[in-house]
């Protein structure tokens, strides 16, 4: 990456002027894929000054800057008490430099299918702020196309929440090869979201509504899941093998969850 002047901002709407100034003007957060690109931008603004670096607890969300560390998610008591799931899902990423620098407003922004970040938010009442003032929630966000926008915020809902996360990669430095991520209320109200699937992570819908409404058989809980949630391959692994994945972290969370 080369960038061929660099500024501060001190202001969201500074951010969000100067991207609409040029498609060559860049926000940078962590910029580890950017690091490994070849690409050359007019301009790279810094947000570091934006007060986005907090985690901030009110009577009903957590509120979380798009500046924050994946390391500050693993290790904030906040993050411990409502949304432990994301402390479980970062855990396993990289190591701590790497956790140290990376942003979770990067993570959520570019919708990756192998975040670890997305999935596990999206068993959780999650929104997401753009641009300091719209908001919507993350399962809308993860189905729109990229627009340029400055994501400033991630919103969380208080609830009481039992969780379940499973991945499984090479070693810690690879891609997952599939992400089944779990939520269940204390009134048996499920969301289940799959990723790295390969596309971006996804709520499974028919098996949600299965599970909320009618019944346990993870059989069927499965062959719902294959009719509403595509899981296909690529040079990280075959379809078959993220299919047989699918069907066993599904069988195991159920089971998790429900006992």
């Amino acid at each position: 990456m080369k960038l061929k002047d660099y500024y501060r901002a001190q202001t969201i709407d500074e951010v969000v002027s100067l991207l609409n100034q040029s498609k060559k003007n860049i926000i940078l957060g962590g910029s580890h894929w950017l690091g490994l690109g070849n690409g050359t931008y007019n301009l790279g603004i810094d947000i570091s000054c934006l007060g986005l670096d907090q985690i901030v607890e009110t009577d009903t969300a957590i509120e979380i800057g798009a500046h924050v560390s994946l390391r500050q998610l693993e290790t904030n008591d906040v993050i411990e008490n409502y949304a432990h799931i994301l402390k479980e899902a970062v855990s396993g990423i990289v190591g701590v430099q790497f956790r140290n620098t990376a942003r979770i407003g990067a993570s959520v922004y570019s919708r990756f299918g192998f975040s670890d970040v997305t999935a596990s938010l999206l068993t959780m009442d999650t929104h997401v702020e753009v641009d300091g003032e719209e908001t919507m929630p993350l399962s809308v966000y993860m189905v729109m196309p990229k627009q340029r926008h400055f994501l400033t915020k991630i919103i969380i809902r208080k609830e009481k929440l039992s969780f379940n996360y499973q991945t499984i990669r090479q070693d810690k430095t690879a891609l997952p090869y599939l992400i089944m991520a779990m939520s269940k209320t204390q009134n048996n109200e499920w969301r289940i979201s799959i990723g790295a699937r390969p596309s971006r992570a996804t709520l499974a819908h028919k098996t949600m509504h299965y599970l909320n409404h009618e019944g346990m058989d993870t059989d069927k809980a499965f062959a719902l899941l294959q009719s509403d949630v595509a899981l296909t391959g690529n040079l990280y692994a075959s379809e078959a093998f993220r299919t047989h994945l699918a069907q066993v972290f599904l069988e195991r969370g159920v089971k998790a969850l429900w006992n």
